[in-house]
């Protein structure tokens, strides 16, 4: 499987962006952000509802679900499982053991952190811009 470092670099760039936004960061309560494992403001998988605009038929964003596969697709994986198991068995690309974990509960392993509250979206904006890197290496 050929992965494009440029998709993986516009999605953290997007998660900068987020993460840049104190208001974002302050709506632990908006609808968009609640509906996950996690039940933080830092789920990537619920942030990727709004970056590609998921939204059911009132308006309201699509759960982190819909975000995962949406994040997974667009990477060139077919499902979020896919995603997450590549992530684990190519650690030396995805630059932690623990990429498998990335939609789960304890997530924020999979970027390198030991809490979730150590964890923003602007560290996971960079791990993914790093892995970028990576993949941009490991081509040559």
């Amino acid at each position: 499987m050929k992965l494009d470092p440029n998709k993986f670099e516009w999605i953290g760039l997007q998660f900068l962006k987020i993460n840049q936004d104190e208001n974002n960061l302050l709506r632990f309560d908006e609808p968009k952000v609640i509906e996950h494992i996690c039940g933080t403001v830092a789920c990537h998988a619920g942030w990727c509802s709004v970056i590609f605009d998921l939204r059911d038929g009132i308006g309201k964003y699509l759960n982190f679900l819909h975000g995962a596969n949406a994040l997974s697709q667009y990477l060139g994986f077919q499902h979020s499982s896919h995603f997450a198991g590549w992530a684990m068995l190519n650690s030396d690309i995805w630059l932690t053991n623990n990429g498998g974990k990335m939609f789960k509960f304890d997530g924020y392993l999979a970027f390198g952190c030991w809490s979730g509250a150590s964890c923003s979206l602007g560290i996971i904006g960079e791990h993914y811009i790093k892995v970028a890197n990576k993949i941009r290496e490991t081509a040559h």
